[in-house]
Parts: structure tokens; C-alpha cells; sequence
């Protein structure tokens, strides 16, 4: 887990990243470097939330050799920036074509272990109400659950620089290995010959939709000016994994961000976001999820314990009980989402679209410094912490660091940041 943010306003952009990474579930190191330059010449910078690799290559590495091959190149969009950087990795020749389809061979064994299991839970269930089962009704169970598997997944979209043909080509190419797989997963589970190619299909799926694993992807924030934009700009897209060359991701919609007008302004939070939001809105999302369930719930029972304690019968007056008390309730979570954007939202953006450069930093960095000092406080693991990097980006200014650690001395280091803009420097 990570907290970060980005802030945005007409005088310039802000990102702020901690430094903590989680080994494991228990061990957490301080010392993580999460936001970049993306050029030297440019101002665009990078900052990089969940997986720290893409099959198994740093995303600091890859940032740096990208900003190495960009060079004096810039670009009239931050969108320029971000297509060149997605096109630089599926032809950056880091991701081996054998660990590419090591990838996908993984993708294809966790899900169907998840199938598996699913049967045999069904299975289970089905010997503990009848005593036994017979082979005839394993096939059945087995064809039912995988066809559910096919039907969810075939509705969904194509992922970027994926169609039809190329999802066949796909299913041509990993058939074997998918077909092994299916061996080897399921064993002695009697599957027919055209639900083991439905199967195939469904690992094709994992590959070729827009589906993802959110406890395994990379959030990639590219933000700052192109040389054409007065204002700033925030895009963000999630990458799963990299397959015969063509990168598996998609573009997070809710966490990017374009400025249009004056006066617009915005706070987008990546990951641990649970201290930032409640800073915006005055409540925390967990307690304001309980409160709309548990609303909903006591309006749900009230009709039925009034009807009960005036012993009501007539069935119009029961319906227009159960309708006005529904409007009440959704009167009340009305009441409530204006009372947090009248209060809280609307004047801290208020004040945020007027804030100067650096405000807008010691805001960047007080948000993930309270997220940091909140998980300090509970009883998880403190995976939030550490040094925060600040950057702001402003048009006339350009790229400019207010906080920035070294895993090294820089005072010893003076070759290190003459050489930086030498060709051989990453």
C-alpha cells in the first residue's frame, strides 16, 4: 500500500508519493522511490503506485531509460507524453518474450485454481445433500460453473490494442500450454472436449478484455504540461502485464484529470485514500458506507414494525407506507451529500484553485503525511510512511523539486547531478 496525490490548479500541479514498500505482509522498508522526472527537458513528471515492476523490471528503471530514449523530444499534449511511454514499453525488449508468456501461463493457473475450487465446493455440496455423486452429474456441475465463467467474461470489452482477430491469434498461440494447464489443474475431473476449448477461450479472455486484477497493478500518473496546454493535466493508466508484445492496461478515468477553464481545480488521491477523502468530505468513506446501509436498512423494516404495532392490513395503505418512507430515506442521503459538498468539498477546492505553488506543495504533502501518521496510529501494518517526495510542475517554472530523498550523500555525490543532463545519464 502507498498513499499519494496530485493537486492541480491554474498557477500549476503538485504530486506528493511516501516512500514505503511492503515486503510480504509484514516487513516495510522506508525508502521506496515513487515519483520521477519524465524528461529532462520537459515539464512532465511520473509517479508510479502498486506493483513496483512490470514482470519483474523496476518501473524506475523503465522510467529512466525512457526519459534517457525521449531526449530533447517534447510533445504538444501530456497525452503525447503517455502514448509514447506505453509504446516505449511494448518495444523496450526489457520483458523477455519468456517471461511475457510466463505471464500469461500464471494469469491462466490462478484463475482456473479459482475455478476448481469453485467446483469442488460445489461438489461437496451436492455429496453432502444426496450421499454421492455420480460422473454424469460432475460434468454437469462443472459445465454450468464454466459457462458462467464464459458468459461474464465474453460480455466484456476488448482491452486496448486488442480486437477480434488478434484474440484469436492469441488463443492459436497459448492453446497447448493453456490445454496443460488444464490438465494439470484439474486432474481427473471429466471435462469434454469442447469445455476444455471454452476453457482455453476464458484463459484467452484474461488476456484479451477489460479485466483486471486490482491487487496486481501498476498505477501510472504522468502529469504536467505539453509544450501547447496552459493549463495542467493528470493521466493515469493501470497496467496489468505485457503479452506477446502488447501491453495489457487501461485508462483510470476517475483518477485523471484536465484542466479546461480558470479557476478549475482538483485533488485526486492514488491508492490509500481513505485519510484524503475524509479530509474532502468531512467523514470517512467507511463510516459514510455504514451510514447509507444502515439507513437503508431501518427504512426497509420500518414499514413492516409500523404496520405491525397499528395493525394495519389494508394493502394500499401498506404500499404507500413502504413509498413514503423510501422517499424519506432517500431524502435523507440526498440531505446528507449536499451537506458534505456545500460544507467541506465545495470550500476546500475553493480555496485550493487559489492556492500558489507552494501551498500547493505543503498541501500535497500534509494529505500523505496524514495518511502516514494515521495508519502510524492503528494497529495495521504501517505500510504508509517514511520520507514524502514533492514535486510541483508550473508552465513558467517548469519541474521543480521541494522534497526529494537520495539513497545516497548528494554532498558526496557532485558528479551525479552535473552529469545529469549528459547523454549517458539516466
Amino acid at each position: 500500500m502507498t498513499s499519494e496525490v496530485v493537486i492541480l490548479n491554474s498557477q500549476g500541479i503538485a504530486l506528493a508519493a511516501d516512500s514505503a514498500v511492503t515486503i510480504g505482509t509484514k516487513k516495510t522498508y522506508n525508502s521506496a522511490i515513487k515519483l520521477f522526472s519524465l524528461s529532462k527537458y520537459a515539464p512532465i513528471g511520473v509517479m508510479v503506485y502498486g506493483k513496483a515492476d512490470l514482470l519483474g523490471v523496476p518501473w524506475e528503471l523503465l522510467i529512466k531509460c525512457y526519459r534517457r530514449k525521449l531526449g530533447n523530444r517534447i510533445f504538444p499534449k501530456v497525452g503525447n507524453y503517455v502514448d509514447d511511454f506505453l509504446n516505449f514499453l511494448e518495444h523496450c525488449n526489457y520483458c523477455s518474450d519468456e517471461v511475457q508468456s510466463s505471464w500469461v501461463e500464471n494469469c491462466a493457473t490462478c484463475y482456473f485454481y479459482n475455478i476448481r475450487e469453485e467446483l469442488f465446493e460445489s461438489i461437496h455440496e451436492h455429496v453432502k445433500q444426496n450421499g454421492e455423486i455420480s460422473i454424469l452429474a460432475t460434468e454437469q456441475i462443472a459445465k454450468t460453473i464454466i459457462l458462467s465463467h464464459y458468459t461474464d467474461l465474453k460480455e466484456l470489452g476488448y482491452a486496448p490494442k486488442y480486437d477480434e482477430p488478434r484474440e484469436r491469434q492469441h488463443n492459436v498461440t497459448f492453446n497447448p500450454r493453456y490445454r496443460a494447464i488444464i490438465s494439470e489443474t484439474f486432474e481427473k475431473l471429466p471435462l469434454s472436449e469442447n469445455i476444455i476449448e471454452i476453457l482455453c477461450e476464458l484463459a484467452t479472455f484474461l488476456i484479451s478484455r477489460d479485466i483486471h486484477n486490482n491487487n496486481d497493478i501498476s498505477g501510472i500518473v504522468i502529469a504536467g504540461y505539453g509544450e501547447s496546454q496552459v493549463f495542467p493535466s493528470a493521466i493515469t493508466h493501470e497496467i496489468s502485464g505485457l503479452a506477446n508484445g502488447c501491453l495489457k492496461y487501461r485508462l483510470a478515468e476517475d483518477k485523471s484529470y484536465k484542466r479546461e477553464i480558470d479557476g478549475d481545480a482538483a485533488i485526486i488521491p492514488f491508492a490509500d485514500a481513505q485519510m484524503i477523502k475524509t479530509f474532502m468530505s468531512g467523514i470517512s468513506p467507511n463510516m459514510n458506507d455504514f451510514l447509507v446501509d444502515y439507513l437503508s436498512v431501518v427504512f426497509q423494516k420500518l414499514p413492516q414494525l409500523i404496520e405491525e404495532c397499528f395493525e394495519i392490513k389494508d394493502a394500499t395503505s401498506n404500499e404507500k407506507l413502504s413509498n413514503g418512507l423510501l422517499k424519506i430515506n432517500d431524502n435523507i442521503l440526498r440531505a446528507l451529500l449536499l451537506q458534505q459538498k456545500n460544507e467541506h468539498v465545495d470550500t476546500v477546492m475553493s480555496m485550493v484553485s487559489a492556492l500558489p505553488k507552494d501551498e500547493l506543495a505543503a498541501m500535497a504533502e500534509s494529505l500523505v503525511s496524514l495518511t502516514a501518521f494515521k495508519r502510524k496510529m492503528s494497529s495495521s501494518i504501517e505500510s504508509v510512511g517514511g520520507p514524502v517526495d514533492v514535486l510541483v510542475i508550473s508552465k513558467g517554472d517548469g519541474l521543480v523539486w521541494v522534497k526529494r530523498k537520495h539513497y545516497f550523500p548528494p554532498q558526496l555525490n557532485h558528479s551525479f547531478f552535473e552529469n545529469y543532463h549528459g547523454d549517458n545519464h539516466e
